[in-house]
């Protein structure tokens, strides 16, 4: 039925072209080129339409094509849904059919390992739409988006639980953001909140991460506010500038050294008496003095450490104002309030309609 309703649509694309460019004998290349002259770009709609021609017709290495050529055109998210309706159908060209009754468990892991490097962006749309589409797969996903598999799964695993909705699903993404080991997943994640438009909650659930003891934590919180690329994150930068070595010189990221130089010397402590044939013996108790340095210290690069923080903290301002904040973070107060001036006079004044 669904390859039925895909020849249709492709039947339909061909009757609306107009007469000089009705050729569906020929090539897809040469329909893409009439629709698109001159090196233009296609539209996601034609994209999209000889994607499900090339469906039809059974040309799977130009089905791809076209599909991701949909997924990078201009307007692209006008067509989010035509584009997702359409992934779903291509289910039989990444998952085996022995798979399609599969626990979903058995499903989630089966599609995820389907995309192993090099990844298509296509295969990539497609399996991210068919597991938020599985039922009961909350609990893999995450554990999927915990364990040691590659990034892209791992990238594909929380964007599905950011589409699935739910508060512990997006909290789950928010803290992947900051706990994700590889750095492109990272800041994928945050991508895709902001795409989703759900910044603002995440600023203000990663926001108190300023506060960790731990540096790298830090750092990371500063890089996902950058990637979120809300205003709040600015006032949340500015706030812990201040305070950016504050808490490391308490905890995370310190060294413990230790050292002891000692001497034993023995010793004879006491004397037990012993009466053995009305004799009296002493037998001697004997002790070990020790005696000697012992150092135990714990080291904390506090400078390394502020300047490491603030560093990440400057980067992150910079991406979201376009403008250095400068080195002094005792400053940006003052920075932040030239900003919002100088926002409030590129938007000029409000106008009542």
């Amino acid at each position: 039925m669904i390859q039925l309703r895909t020849a249709f649509f492709a039947l339909g694309l061909v009757v609306l072209l107009p007469a000089q460019e009705r050729a569906p004998e020929s090539g897809l290349a040469e329909l893409a080129a009439r629709l698109a002259p001159g090196g233009q770009r296609l539209s996601s709609f034609h994209a999209l339409r000889l994607a499900e021609l090339a469906r039809a017709r059974g040309q799977t290495p130009e089905t791809w094509t076209y599909f991701e050529a949909a997924l990078t055109a201009p307007d692209a998210a006008e067509r989010a849904e035509a584009i997702d309706a359409f992934a779903r159908t291509l289910e039989p060209l990444v998952l085996h059919e022995r798979w399609g009754k599969a626990p979903p468990a058995t499903r989630v892991r089966e599609l995820l390992y389907t995309l192993r490097p090099p990844v298509a962006a296509g295969k990539a749309r497609v399996v991210e739409v068919l597991l938020a589409a599985e039922p009961d797969a909350d609990a893999e996903l995450r554990l999927r988006a915990r364990t040691h598999m590659q990034p892209a799964q791992r990238e594909a695993a929380v964007r599905a639980l950011l589409r699935r909705g739910g508060e512990g699903n997006e909290r789950f993404v928010y803290r992947t953001t900051l706990l994700d080991p590889a750095r492109p997943v990272r800041a994928a994640a945050a991508q895709a909140t902001a795409a989703a438009g759900k910044a603002a909650p995440a600023v203000a659930y990663l926001a108190p991460a300023f506060a960790d003891d731990r540096p790298e934590v830090r750092i990371r919180t500063a890089e996902a506010l950058a990637d979120l690329g809300h205003e709040a994150g600015v006032e949340a930068l500015v706030a812990a500038g201040p305070k950016a070595g504050v808490p490391a010189a308490g905890g995370g990221g310190s060294t413990r050294g230790h050292i002891a130089v000692t001497t034993q010397q023995a010793y004879v402590r006491d004397f037990d008496v012993e009466v053995a044939q009305s004799a009296f013996i002493a037998k001697p108790v004997v002790d070990v003095l020790e005696y000697g340095t012992v150092l135990d210290a714990t080291v904390v690069a506090v400078f390394t450490y502020r300047r490491e923080i603030l560093a990440s903290y400057r980067a992150a301002l910079r991406r979201l104002c376009g403008a250095d904040p400068g080195a002094d973070p005792s400053q940006w107060v003052e920075f932040l309030r030239r900003w919002r001036a100088e926002r409030a006079a590129a938007a000029g004044p409000k106008t009542q309609g």
